[in-house]
Protein backbone atom coordinates (compact mmCIF):
# COMPACT_ATOMS: atom_id res chain seq x y z
CA UNK A 1 0.00 0.00 0.00
CA UNK A 2 1.28 3.49 -0.86
CA UNK A 3 1.05 6.14 1.85
CA UNK A 4 1.34 9.95 1.58
CA UNK A 5 3.77 11.09 4.25
CA UNK A 6 3.06 14.57 5.65
CA UNK A 7 6.25 16.30 6.66
CA UNK A 8 7.31 19.80 7.77
CA UNK A 9 9.92 21.10 5.39
CA UNK A 10 10.68 19.76 1.99
CA UNK A 11 9.04 16.57 0.88
CA UNK A 12 8.33 14.51 -2.17
CA UNK A 13 6.17 16.09 -4.91
CA UNK A 14 2.44 15.81 -4.30
CA UNK A 15 2.69 15.60 -0.52
CA UNK A 16 0.78 18.24 1.37
CA UNK A 17 2.65 20.49 3.78
CA UNK A 18 1.36 21.49 7.20
CA UNK A 19 0.16 25.02 7.76
CA UNK A 20 2.10 25.37 10.96
CA UNK A 21 5.87 25.11 11.11
CA UNK A 22 7.14 21.91 12.74
CA UNK A 23 10.61 20.61 13.48
CA UNK A 24 12.28 19.35 10.32
CA UNK A 25 11.60 15.70 9.35
CA UNK A 26 9.15 15.07 12.16
CA UNK A 27 6.13 13.06 10.92
CA UNK A 28 2.71 14.36 11.86
CA UNK A 29 0.47 11.62 10.53
CA UNK A 30 0.50 8.77 7.99
CA UNK A 31 -2.67 8.31 5.97
CA UNK A 32 -3.24 6.76 2.55
CA UNK A 33 -4.23 9.11 -0.22
CA UNK A 34 -7.89 9.04 -1.19
CA UNK A 35 -8.23 6.18 -3.62
CA UNK A 36 -9.61 8.32 -6.46
CA UNK A 37 -6.55 10.59 -6.27
CA UNK A 38 -4.18 7.61 -6.14
CA UNK A 39 -5.86 5.80 -9.03
CA UNK A 40 -5.72 8.94 -11.19
CA UNK A 41 -1.96 8.88 -10.85
CA UNK A 42 -1.64 5.12 -11.33
CA UNK A 43 -4.50 3.86 -13.48
CA UNK A 44 -4.55 0.05 -13.59
CA UNK A 45 -8.19 -1.02 -14.20
CA UNK A 46 -11.49 0.35 -15.28
CA UNK A 47 -13.37 2.37 -12.72
CA UNK A 48 -16.59 1.23 -11.07
CA UNK A 49 -16.41 -2.46 -12.18
CA UNK A 50 -19.52 -4.64 -12.08
CA UNK A 51 -18.57 -6.87 -9.16
CA UNK A 52 -21.24 -9.43 -9.94
CA UNK A 53 -19.76 -10.03 -13.40
CA UNK A 54 -16.05 -9.96 -12.57
CA UNK A 55 -15.84 -13.75 -12.11
CA UNK A 56 -17.86 -14.55 -15.22
CA UNK A 57 -14.78 -14.58 -17.41
CA UNK A 58 -12.46 -16.27 -14.92
CA UNK A 59 -11.40 -19.85 -15.68
CA UNK A 60 -9.37 -22.26 -13.64
CA UNK A 61 -6.47 -23.36 -15.87
CA UNK A 62 -6.62 -27.06 -16.64
CA UNK A 63 -3.77 -29.01 -15.11
CA UNK A 64 -5.03 -32.38 -16.31
CA UNK A 65 -2.15 -34.52 -17.56
CA UNK A 66 -4.14 -37.65 -18.27
CA UNK A 67 -7.88 -38.37 -18.34
CA UNK A 68 -9.57 -41.08 -16.30
CA UNK A 69 -7.86 -44.45 -16.45
CA UNK A 70 -8.00 -47.57 -14.25
CA UNK A 71 -5.82 -47.30 -11.15
CA UNK A 72 -3.15 -49.73 -12.35
CA UNK A 73 -2.95 -47.95 -15.72
CA UNK A 74 -2.73 -44.39 -14.45
CA UNK A 75 0.40 -42.33 -14.91
CA UNK A 76 1.53 -42.55 -11.29
CA UNK A 77 1.30 -46.35 -11.28
CA UNK A 78 3.18 -46.60 -14.59
CA UNK A 79 5.92 -44.28 -13.39
CA UNK A 80 6.28 -46.32 -10.21
CA UNK A 81 6.77 -49.49 -12.27
CA UNK A 82 9.33 -47.71 -14.42
CA UNK A 83 11.15 -46.54 -11.31
CA UNK A 84 11.46 -50.13 -10.06
CA UNK A 85 12.79 -51.20 -13.45
CA UNK A 86 15.49 -48.54 -13.60
CA UNK A 87 16.46 -48.07 -9.94
CA UNK A 88 16.98 -51.73 -9.03
CA UNK A 89 17.93 -52.04 -5.35
CA UNK A 90 18.55 -48.31 -4.90
CA UNK A 91 15.18 -47.61 -3.20
CA UNK A 92 16.31 -49.93 -0.40
CA UNK A 93 19.76 -48.36 -0.12
CA UNK A 94 18.28 -44.86 0.09
CA UNK A 95 15.80 -46.00 2.78
CA UNK A 96 12.87 -45.05 0.55
CA UNK A 97 11.33 -48.51 0.74
CA UNK A 98 11.33 -50.50 4.02
CA UNK A 99 12.95 -53.92 3.68
CA UNK A 100 13.79 -55.10 7.21
CA UNK A 101 10.62 -57.13 7.71
CA UNK A 102 11.59 -59.89 5.33
CA UNK A 103 15.37 -59.42 5.08
CA UNK A 104 16.84 -59.71 8.59
CA UNK A 105 17.17 -63.49 8.31
CA UNK A 106 14.25 -64.44 10.57
CA UNK A 107 11.80 -65.03 7.71
CA UNK A 108 14.50 -66.88 5.79
CA UNK A 109 15.08 -69.30 8.67
CA UNK A 110 11.34 -69.92 8.99
CA UNK A 111 11.04 -70.63 5.27
CA UNK A 112 14.10 -72.91 5.28
CA UNK A 113 12.49 -75.02 8.02
CA UNK A 114 9.20 -75.05 6.08
CA UNK A 115 10.88 -76.15 2.84
CA UNK A 116 12.84 -78.87 4.63
CA UNK A 117 9.63 -80.22 6.17
CA UNK A 118 7.97 -80.18 2.76
CA UNK A 119 10.84 -82.16 1.24
CA UNK A 120 10.44 -84.73 4.00
CA UNK A 121 6.70 -84.95 3.29
CA UNK A 122 7.41 -85.63 -0.39
CA UNK A 123 9.55 -88.63 0.55
CA UNK A 124 10.55 -90.86 -2.33
CA UNK A 125 8.37 -88.88 -4.76
CA UNK A 126 10.57 -85.82 -4.29
CA UNK A 127 11.93 -84.69 -7.63
CA UNK A 128 15.65 -85.14 -8.31
CA UNK A 129 16.07 -81.38 -8.88
CA UNK A 130 14.19 -79.40 -6.24
CA UNK A 131 13.10 -76.23 -8.02
CA UNK A 132 11.97 -73.26 -5.94
CA UNK A 133 11.21 -69.70 -7.10
CA UNK A 134 11.16 -66.27 -5.52
CA UNK A 135 9.42 -63.52 -7.45
CA UNK A 136 10.37 -59.91 -6.87
CA UNK A 137 13.44 -60.75 -4.80
CA UNK A 138 14.47 -57.11 -4.30
CA UNK A 139 17.61 -56.97 -2.18
CA UNK A 140 18.23 -60.72 -2.61
CA UNK A 141 18.88 -61.03 1.13
CA UNK A 142 15.86 -63.23 1.82
CA UNK A 143 17.01 -65.76 -0.76
CA UNK A 144 20.65 -65.62 0.36
CA UNK A 145 19.78 -66.14 4.03
CA UNK A 146 17.28 -68.88 3.17
CA UNK A 147 20.02 -70.75 1.33
CA UNK A 148 22.35 -70.35 4.33
CA UNK A 149 19.75 -71.78 6.72
CA UNK A 150 18.57 -74.54 4.39
CA UNK A 151 22.14 -75.70 3.83
CA UNK A 152 22.76 -75.78 7.58
CA UNK A 153 19.57 -77.76 8.30
CA UNK A 154 20.36 -80.32 5.60
CA UNK A 155 23.89 -80.77 6.94
CA UNK A 156 22.63 -81.21 10.50
CA UNK A 157 19.97 -83.72 9.45
CA UNK A 158 22.17 -85.59 6.97
CA UNK A 159 19.94 -84.91 3.95
CA UNK A 160 20.97 -84.07 0.40
CA UNK A 161 18.12 -81.63 -0.30
CA UNK A 162 20.45 -78.63 -0.50
CA UNK A 163 22.70 -80.21 -3.13
CA UNK A 164 19.61 -80.99 -5.23
CA UNK A 165 18.20 -77.48 -4.88
CA UNK A 166 17.74 -75.13 -7.83
CA UNK A 167 16.68 -71.69 -6.59
CA UNK A 168 15.33 -69.39 -9.32
CA UNK A 169 15.72 -65.89 -7.87
CA UNK A 170 13.87 -63.37 -10.02
CA UNK A 171 13.11 -59.69 -10.33
CA UNK A 172 11.49 -57.63 -13.08
CA UNK A 173 14.38 -55.15 -13.09
CA UNK A 174 17.54 -55.97 -15.08
CA UNK A 175 19.29 -53.34 -12.93
CA UNK A 176 18.57 -55.43 -9.84
CA UNK A 177 20.24 -58.51 -11.31
CA UNK A 178 23.31 -56.49 -12.28
CA UNK A 179 23.54 -55.12 -8.74
CA UNK A 180 23.27 -58.60 -7.23
CA UNK A 181 26.18 -59.64 -9.41
CA UNK A 182 28.23 -56.54 -8.54
CA UNK A 183 27.71 -57.09 -4.81
CA UNK A 184 28.23 -60.85 -4.92
CA UNK A 185 24.95 -61.49 -3.09
CA UNK A 186 24.84 -65.17 -4.07
CA UNK A 187 28.57 -65.80 -4.24
CA UNK A 188 28.46 -68.52 -1.55
CA UNK A 189 25.66 -70.42 -3.31
CA UNK A 190 26.55 -69.89 -6.95
CA UNK A 191 25.88 -73.52 -7.91
CA UNK A 192 22.42 -73.48 -6.35
CA UNK A 193 21.13 -70.15 -7.72
CA UNK A 194 19.94 -68.98 -11.11
CA UNK A 195 19.06 -65.28 -11.32
CA UNK A 196 16.46 -64.35 -13.93
CA UNK A 197 14.57 -61.30 -15.13
CA UNK A 198 10.89 -62.08 -14.76
CA UNK A 199 7.80 -59.93 -14.28
CA UNK A 200 5.71 -61.62 -11.61
CA UNK A 201 2.59 -60.39 -13.40
CA UNK A 202 3.48 -62.75 -16.29
CA UNK A 203 5.28 -65.74 -14.76
CA UNK A 204 4.16 -68.39 -17.26
CA UNK A 205 7.45 -68.71 -19.18
CA UNK A 206 9.38 -69.43 -16.00
CA UNK A 207 7.20 -72.34 -14.91
CA UNK A 208 7.67 -74.85 -17.72
CA UNK A 209 8.86 -77.39 -15.13
CA UNK A 210 7.11 -78.20 -11.84
CA UNK A 211 8.29 -76.24 -8.81
CA UNK A 212 8.39 -77.38 -5.21
CA UNK A 213 7.84 -73.95 -3.66
CA UNK A 214 7.15 -70.34 -4.66
CA UNK A 215 7.87 -67.35 -2.41
CA UNK A 216 6.16 -63.97 -2.78
CA UNK A 217 7.41 -61.53 -0.16
CA UNK A 218 6.05 -57.99 -0.27
CA UNK A 219 5.45 -58.45 -3.98
CA UNK A 220 1.77 -59.03 -4.68
CA UNK A 221 0.80 -55.58 -3.40
CA UNK A 222 2.60 -53.91 -6.33
CA UNK A 223 0.86 -56.01 -8.99
CA UNK A 224 -2.13 -54.49 -10.80
CA UNK A 225 -5.14 -53.90 -8.54
CA UNK A 226 -8.36 -51.95 -8.46
CA UNK A 227 -11.11 -50.95 -6.05
CA UNK A 228 -14.69 -52.06 -6.69
CA UNK A 229 -18.10 -51.03 -5.46
CA UNK A 230 -21.75 -51.54 -6.39
CA UNK A 231 -23.84 -48.65 -7.65
CA UNK A 232 -27.35 -48.21 -6.31
CA UNK A 233 -28.73 -49.91 -9.43
CA UNK A 234 -26.43 -52.91 -8.98
CA UNK A 235 -23.89 -51.84 -11.60
CA UNK A 236 -20.31 -52.94 -10.79
CA UNK A 237 -18.00 -49.92 -10.68
CA UNK A 238 -14.23 -49.64 -10.47
CA UNK A 239 -11.96 -46.86 -9.26
CA UNK A 240 -10.66 -44.59 -12.01
CA UNK A 241 -7.93 -41.97 -11.79
CA UNK A 242 -7.56 -38.63 -13.54
CA UNK A 243 -4.02 -37.29 -13.16
CA UNK A 244 -3.36 -33.62 -12.46
CA UNK A 245 -0.14 -31.65 -12.25
CA UNK A 246 0.17 -29.86 -8.93
CA UNK A 247 2.24 -26.95 -10.23
CA UNK A 248 0.47 -24.06 -11.91
CA UNK A 249 1.62 -21.76 -14.66
CA UNK A 250 4.19 -22.38 -17.39
CA UNK A 251 7.34 -24.43 -16.92
CA UNK A 252 10.24 -22.58 -15.35
CA UNK A 253 13.87 -22.97 -16.36
CA UNK A 254 14.30 -25.65 -13.70
CA UNK A 255 11.21 -27.65 -14.72
CA UNK A 256 12.05 -28.03 -18.42
CA UNK A 257 8.75 -29.53 -19.60
CA UNK A 258 5.60 -27.57 -20.33
CA UNK A 259 2.20 -29.05 -19.53
CA UNK A 260 1.61 -29.88 -23.19
CA UNK A 261 4.96 -31.69 -23.34
CA UNK A 262 4.13 -33.63 -20.18
CA UNK A 263 0.81 -34.69 -21.71
CA UNK A 264 2.57 -35.78 -24.88
CA UNK A 265 5.09 -37.89 -22.95
CA UNK A 266 2.31 -39.49 -20.87
CA UNK A 267 0.35 -40.42 -24.00
CA UNK A 268 3.32 -41.63 -26.02
CA UNK A 269 3.80 -45.33 -26.69
CA UNK A 270 7.47 -44.89 -27.58
CA UNK A 271 9.97 -46.74 -25.42
CA UNK A 272 11.56 -44.40 -22.94
CA UNK A 273 8.93 -41.67 -23.32
CA UNK A 274 8.02 -41.92 -19.62
CA UNK A 275 11.61 -41.53 -18.40
CA UNK A 276 11.42 -37.76 -18.71
CA UNK A 277 8.43 -37.74 -16.34
CA UNK A 278 10.06 -39.65 -13.46
CA UNK A 279 11.17 -36.43 -11.70
CA UNK A 280 7.51 -35.33 -11.67
CA UNK A 281 6.20 -38.25 -9.59
CA UNK A 282 5.77 -36.12 -6.48
CA UNK A 283 4.13 -33.33 -8.50
CA UNK A 284 1.18 -35.48 -9.57
CA UNK A 285 -2.21 -35.59 -7.90
CA UNK A 286 -5.05 -38.08 -8.26
CA UNK A 287 -8.68 -37.23 -8.92
CA UNK A 288 -10.80 -40.30 -8.14
CA UNK A 289 -14.11 -41.44 -9.54
CA UNK A 290 -15.99 -44.72 -9.98
CA UNK A 291 -17.02 -45.85 -13.46
CA UNK A 292 -18.49 -49.09 -14.86
CA UNK A 293 -16.14 -52.05 -15.07
CA UNK A 294 -15.30 -53.02 -18.69
CA UNK A 295 -16.44 -56.42 -19.97
CA UNK A 296 -13.03 -58.21 -19.79
CA UNK A 297 -12.88 -57.59 -16.03
CA UNK A 298 -16.60 -57.83 -15.23
CA UNK A 299 -16.79 -61.57 -14.46
CA UNK A 300 -13.82 -61.50 -12.08
CA UNK A 301 -15.12 -58.31 -10.47
CA UNK A 302 -18.50 -59.89 -9.82
CA UNK A 303 -16.81 -62.95 -8.25
CA UNK A 304 -14.72 -60.68 -6.07
CA UNK A 305 -17.72 -58.71 -4.81
CA UNK A 306 -19.66 -61.93 -4.24
CA UNK A 307 -17.10 -63.22 -1.72
CA UNK A 308 -16.09 -59.85 -0.23
CA UNK A 309 -16.68 -59.25 3.45
CA UNK A 310 -18.79 -56.27 4.38
CA UNK A 311 -19.95 -53.49 2.13
CA UNK A 312 -18.02 -52.22 -0.87
CA UNK A 313 -15.66 -50.62 -1.72
CA UNK A 314 -13.53 -53.73 -2.02
CA UNK A 315 -9.95 -54.14 -3.15
CA UNK A 316 -9.52 -56.59 -6.00
CA UNK A 317 -5.86 -57.58 -6.44
CA UNK A 318 -6.44 -59.04 -9.88
CA UNK A 319 -2.75 -59.08 -10.74
CA UNK A 320 -1.98 -61.06 -7.60
CA UNK A 321 -4.88 -63.43 -8.27
CA UNK A 322 -3.61 -64.12 -11.79
CA UNK A 323 -0.07 -64.76 -10.59
CA UNK A 324 -1.22 -67.08 -7.81
CA UNK A 325 -3.46 -69.04 -10.19
CA UNK A 326 -0.54 -69.54 -12.59
CA UNK A 327 2.02 -70.58 -9.97
CA UNK A 328 -0.31 -72.92 -8.07
CA UNK A 329 -0.96 -74.83 -11.31
CA UNK A 330 2.82 -75.21 -11.74
CA UNK A 331 3.40 -76.74 -8.29
CA UNK A 332 4.85 -80.22 -7.96
CA UNK A 333 2.62 -82.64 -5.99
CA UNK A 334 2.57 -81.50 -2.38
CA UNK A 335 4.31 -78.22 -3.21
CA UNK A 336 3.26 -74.85 -1.84
CA UNK A 337 3.12 -71.11 -2.42
CA UNK A 338 4.03 -68.90 0.53
CA UNK A 339 3.11 -65.24 0.49
CA UNK A 340 3.99 -62.59 3.06
CA UNK A 341 2.45 -59.16 2.68
CA UNK A 342 0.34 -56.47 4.31
CA UNK A 343 -3.36 -55.81 3.80
CA UNK A 344 -6.88 -56.49 5.05
CA UNK A 345 -7.52 -59.73 6.91
CA UNK A 346 -11.24 -59.34 7.67
CA UNK A 347 -12.89 -59.94 11.01
CA UNK A 348 -13.48 -56.72 12.91
CA UNK A 349 -11.28 -54.72 10.53
CA UNK A 350 -13.20 -52.09 8.60
CA UNK A 351 -12.89 -52.09 4.84
CA UNK A 352 -12.85 -48.49 3.78
CA UNK A 353 -11.87 -46.86 0.51
CA UNK A 354 -8.14 -47.53 0.57
CA UNK A 355 -5.49 -45.19 -0.61
CA UNK A 356 -2.45 -46.38 -2.44
CA UNK A 357 0.66 -46.67 -0.32
CA UNK A 358 3.62 -44.53 -1.39
CA UNK A 359 7.15 -45.41 -0.35
CA UNK A 360 9.42 -42.93 -2.06
CA UNK A 361 8.67 -43.24 -5.77
CA UNK A 362 6.95 -46.61 -5.43
CA UNK A 363 3.24 -47.35 -5.15
CA UNK A 364 1.26 -50.32 -3.84
CA UNK A 365 -2.27 -51.37 -2.84
CA UNK A 366 -2.87 -53.64 0.18
CA UNK A 367 -3.94 -57.24 -0.32
CA UNK A 368 -7.52 -58.27 0.32
CA UNK A 369 -6.81 -61.54 2.12
CA UNK A 370 -10.45 -62.65 2.65
CA UNK A 371 -11.13 -62.42 -1.09
CA UNK A 372 -7.93 -64.28 -1.98
CA UNK A 373 -8.70 -67.03 0.54
CA UNK A 374 -12.28 -67.58 -0.59
CA UNK A 375 -11.50 -67.53 -4.30
CA UNK A 376 -8.74 -70.11 -3.94
CA UNK A 377 -10.68 -72.25 -1.51
CA UNK A 378 -13.42 -72.48 -4.15
CA UNK A 379 -10.85 -73.77 -6.68
CA UNK A 380 -9.99 -76.82 -4.57
CA UNK A 381 -6.84 -75.30 -3.13
CA UNK A 382 -6.01 -75.28 0.56
CA UNK A 383 -5.25 -71.88 2.08
CA UNK A 384 -3.68 -71.88 5.54
CA UNK A 385 -3.39 -68.94 7.92
CA UNK A 386 -1.36 -69.37 11.10
CA UNK A 387 -2.99 -68.86 14.48
CA UNK A 388 -3.05 -65.20 15.56
CA UNK A 389 -2.04 -64.01 12.10
CA UNK A 390 -4.73 -61.31 12.14
CA UNK A 391 -2.90 -59.56 14.99
CA UNK A 392 0.44 -59.40 13.19
CA UNK A 393 1.64 -56.51 11.05
CA UNK A 394 2.62 -58.74 8.12
CA UNK A 395 0.35 -61.61 7.15
CA UNK A 396 1.34 -64.94 5.67
CA UNK A 397 -0.68 -67.52 3.75
CA UNK A 398 0.25 -71.01 2.60
CA UNK A 399 -1.44 -72.17 -0.61
CA UNK A 400 -1.18 -75.78 -1.74
CA UNK A 401 -3.06 -78.64 -3.29
CA UNK A 402 -2.79 -80.44 0.03
CA UNK A 403 0.21 -79.82 2.26
CA UNK A 404 1.62 -82.79 4.19
CA UNK A 405 1.58 -83.14 7.95
CA UNK A 406 5.15 -81.96 8.49
CA UNK A 407 4.64 -78.97 6.19
CA UNK A 408 1.47 -77.93 8.00
CA UNK A 409 3.07 -78.30 11.42
CA UNK A 410 6.16 -76.35 10.35
CA UNK A 411 4.03 -73.55 8.93
CA UNK A 412 1.93 -73.14 12.08
CA UNK A 413 4.91 -73.40 14.42
CA UNK A 414 6.95 -70.85 12.48
CA UNK A 415 4.38 -68.28 11.34
CA UNK A 416 1.95 -68.03 14.25
CA UNK A 417 1.65 -65.09 16.61
CA UNK A 418 3.15 -67.26 19.34
CA UNK A 419 6.25 -67.89 17.21
CA UNK A 420 6.57 -64.17 16.47
CA UNK A 421 6.37 -63.40 20.20
CA UNK A 422 8.99 -66.02 21.00
CA UNK A 423 11.57 -64.20 18.90
CA UNK A 424 10.39 -60.63 19.39
CA UNK A 425 9.44 -60.40 23.08
CA UNK A 426 13.04 -60.42 24.41
CA UNK A 427 13.87 -57.59 22.00
CA UNK A 428 10.88 -55.53 23.10
CA UNK A 429 11.72 -56.25 26.75
CA UNK A 430 15.31 -55.06 26.23
CA UNK A 431 14.09 -51.83 24.67
CA UNK A 432 11.72 -51.17 27.57
CA UNK A 433 14.48 -51.75 30.10
CA UNK A 434 16.81 -49.51 28.14
CA UNK A 435 14.24 -46.70 28.04
CA UNK A 436 14.00 -46.94 31.84
CA UNK A 437 17.83 -47.05 32.19
CA UNK A 438 17.77 -50.58 33.64
CA UNK A 439 20.96 -51.54 31.85
CA UNK A 440 21.58 -54.91 33.50
CA UNK A 441 18.06 -56.08 32.67
CA UNK A 442 18.42 -54.75 29.13
CA UNK A 443 21.69 -56.68 28.69
CA UNK A 444 20.10 -59.90 29.90
CA UNK A 445 17.10 -59.45 27.60
CA UNK A 446 19.39 -58.81 24.63
CA UNK A 447 21.35 -61.96 25.49
CA UNK A 448 18.11 -63.93 25.43
CA UNK A 449 17.10 -62.38 22.10
CA UNK A 450 20.46 -63.20 20.50
CA UNK A 451 20.31 -66.79 21.74
CA UNK A 452 17.05 -67.17 19.83
CA UNK A 453 18.10 -65.22 16.70
CA UNK A 454 21.88 -65.54 16.42
CA UNK A 455 21.92 -64.75 12.68
CA UNK A 456 19.59 -61.74 12.66
CA UNK A 457 21.91 -58.98 11.47
CA UNK A 458 19.57 -56.18 12.52
CA UNK A 459 19.36 -57.50 16.09
CA UNK A 460 23.12 -58.08 16.25
CA UNK A 461 23.67 -54.48 15.14
CA UNK A 462 21.19 -53.17 17.70
CA UNK A 463 23.02 -54.97 20.51
CA UNK A 464 26.37 -53.69 19.19
CA UNK A 465 24.99 -50.13 19.33
CA UNK A 466 23.73 -50.74 22.88
CA UNK A 467 27.14 -51.99 24.03
CA UNK A 468 28.95 -48.96 22.61
CA UNK A 469 26.53 -46.19 23.55
CA UNK A 470 25.27 -47.35 26.93
CA UNK A 471 27.89 -49.72 28.34
CA UNK A 472 30.95 -48.18 26.63
CA UNK A 473 32.23 -51.68 25.87
CA UNK A 474 33.75 -50.89 22.50
CA UNK A 475 35.61 -54.18 22.07
CA UNK A 476 32.43 -56.22 22.40
CA UNK A 477 30.60 -53.74 20.19
CA UNK A 478 33.23 -54.15 17.48
CA UNK A 479 32.90 -57.92 17.51
CA UNK A 480 29.13 -57.81 17.13
CA UNK A 481 29.20 -55.06 14.50
CA UNK A 482 31.62 -57.16 12.45
CA UNK A 483 29.38 -60.22 12.79
CA UNK A 484 26.38 -58.21 11.60
CA UNK A 485 28.28 -56.77 8.64
CA UNK A 486 29.48 -60.21 7.61
CA UNK A 487 25.79 -61.03 7.20
CA UNK A 488 24.80 -57.79 5.49
CA UNK A 489 27.58 -55.48 4.32
CA UNK A 490 25.56 -54.07 1.41
CA UNK A 491 22.24 -52.58 2.46
CA UNK A 492 22.64 -50.83 5.81
CA UNK A 493 24.50 -47.55 6.28
CA UNK A 494 23.39 -47.78 9.93
CA UNK A 495 25.50 -50.92 10.52
CA UNK A 496 28.63 -49.26 9.15
CA UNK A 497 27.99 -46.29 11.43
CA UNK A 498 27.73 -48.60 14.43
CA UNK A 499 31.10 -50.10 13.52
CA UNK A 500 32.62 -46.67 12.89
CA UNK A 501 31.39 -45.29 16.21
CA UNK A 502 33.02 -48.12 18.16
CA UNK A 503 36.28 -47.60 16.26
CA UNK A 504 36.16 -43.84 16.81
CA UNK A 505 35.69 -44.29 20.54
CA UNK A 506 38.76 -46.55 20.58
CA UNK A 507 40.72 -43.71 18.94
CA UNK A 508 41.06 -45.72 15.72
CA UNK A 509 40.16 -42.67 13.68
CA UNK A 510 41.38 -43.81 10.26
CA UNK A 511 39.50 -47.10 10.51
CA UNK A 512 36.39 -45.25 11.74
CA UNK A 513 36.63 -42.84 8.81
CA UNK A 514 36.80 -45.74 6.35
CA UNK A 515 33.72 -47.31 7.96
CA UNK A 516 31.82 -44.03 7.58
CA UNK A 517 32.88 -43.86 3.94
CA UNK A 518 31.37 -47.32 3.44
CA UNK A 519 28.14 -46.01 4.94
CA UNK A 520 28.29 -43.04 2.57
CA UNK A 521 28.57 -45.37 -0.43
CA UNK A 522 25.30 -47.00 0.62
CA UNK A 523 23.36 -43.80 1.39
CA UNK A 524 25.19 -40.55 0.61
CA UNK A 525 22.41 -38.38 2.06
CA UNK A 526 22.14 -40.12 5.45
CA UNK A 527 22.28 -37.58 8.29
CA UNK A 528 24.11 -39.78 10.79
CA UNK A 529 26.71 -40.80 8.23
CA UNK A 530 27.51 -37.22 7.28
CA UNK A 531 27.65 -36.11 10.90
CA UNK A 532 30.18 -38.85 11.62
CA UNK A 533 32.20 -37.91 8.55
CA UNK A 534 32.26 -34.33 9.82
CA UNK A 535 33.82 -35.62 13.06
CA UNK A 536 36.57 -37.52 11.29
CA UNK A 537 37.24 -34.83 8.68
CA UNK A 538 37.65 -32.28 11.48
CA UNK A 539 39.93 -34.67 13.35
CA UNK A 540 42.17 -34.82 10.27
CA UNK A 541 41.98 -31.05 9.76
CA UNK A 542 40.04 -31.35 6.49
CA UNK A 543 37.70 -28.45 7.22
CA UNK A 544 36.31 -27.98 3.72
CA UNK A 545 35.43 -31.67 3.47
CA UNK A 546 33.76 -31.45 6.87
CA UNK A 547 31.60 -28.54 5.69
CA UNK A 548 30.64 -30.44 2.54
CA UNK A 549 29.60 -33.47 4.61
CA UNK A 550 27.58 -31.23 6.94
CA UNK A 551 25.79 -29.58 4.01
CA UNK A 552 24.95 -33.01 2.57
CA UNK A 553 23.73 -34.19 5.97
CA UNK A 554 21.50 -31.14 6.50
CA UNK A 555 19.99 -31.62 3.06
CA UNK A 556 19.28 -35.31 3.62
CA UNK A 557 18.13 -35.11 7.25
CA UNK A 558 14.50 -34.43 6.32
CA UNK A 559 13.14 -35.25 9.80
CA UNK A 560 15.73 -33.06 11.50
CA UNK A 561 17.07 -35.86 13.71
CA UNK A 562 20.67 -34.68 13.40
CA UNK A 563 20.13 -31.04 12.48
CA UNK A 564 21.22 -29.50 15.79
CA UNK A 565 24.39 -31.58 15.98
CA UNK A 566 25.20 -30.92 12.34
CA UNK A 567 24.84 -27.17 12.90
CA UNK A 568 27.08 -27.40 15.97
CA UNK A 569 29.72 -29.15 13.87
CA UNK A 570 29.30 -26.52 11.19
CA UNK A 571 30.15 -23.80 13.71
CA UNK A 572 33.11 -25.84 14.88
CA UNK A 573 34.36 -26.25 11.30
CA UNK A 574 33.92 -22.55 10.55
CA UNK A 575 35.68 -21.65 13.79
CA UNK A 576 38.53 -23.98 12.90
CA UNK A 577 38.86 -22.33 9.48
CA UNK A 578 38.96 -18.89 11.11
CA UNK A 579 41.47 -20.02 13.71
CA UNK A 580 43.69 -21.55 11.06
CA UNK A 581 43.56 -18.37 8.99
CA UNK A 582 44.36 -16.21 12.02
CA UNK A 583 47.27 -18.48 12.98
CA UNK A 584 48.63 -18.25 9.43
CA UNK A 585 48.35 -14.45 9.48
CA UNK A 586 50.05 -14.28 12.87
CA UNK A 587 52.89 -16.47 11.57
CA UNK A 588 53.30 -14.22 8.54
CA UNK A 589 53.37 -11.15 10.79
CA UNK A 590 56.06 -12.69 12.98
CA UNK A 591 58.05 -13.61 9.90
CA UNK A 592 57.76 -10.08 8.58
CA UNK A 593 58.83 -8.68 11.94
CA UNK A 594 61.93 -10.87 11.93
CA UNK A 595 62.94 -9.39 8.58
CA UNK A 596 62.43 -5.89 9.98
CA UNK A 597 64.45 -6.70 13.08
CA UNK A 598 67.24 -8.17 10.96
CA UNK A 599 67.53 -5.02 8.91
Amino acid sequence: MIFARVWAGSGPPGDERPKHAMPAKTPIVRLPLPFDQWSERYPFAESNPDIARVLDGVKVPSQVVEEFRPLAECLEWRLSALYWDTAGVMPFLDSEVPFLINNTGRLSENVAALLFANCLDAGESLESEIRVVEFGAGTGLFARFMLDSFQQICQQEGRDFYTRLRFLVTDRSPATLRQWEERGVFRDHIERVETLVCDAASPEALLAKPVRAVFCNYLLDVLPSTVLKLASDGEVLQLMVRTHLLRTGPATDGEHLSLDEIRAHAASSEAGALHALLPLLNDLDMELAFQPVPDPLRTDAEKCLAVAEGPAPTVMNYGALHTLHVVTRALAPGGFVLLNDYGYVGGTETLQLPGTQRFGNTIALPLNFPVIEKLFASSQLEVLAAEGDERLGVHSRLLSGGAGTRTTEAYHSRFSEEAWKYFQEPVESARRHLAARRLQEALEAYQSALSRSPRNWELIGEVADFLAVHLRDFDASLQLARAALERNPMYSSWLWNVLGDALYCKNQFREAHQAYLQAERIDPSDGRTNLNLAYTFLHFGEHQSALQAIAQGLSGDKRGLFRERLLDKQQQALGAITSTHEAQQAALARRHQRFLDAT
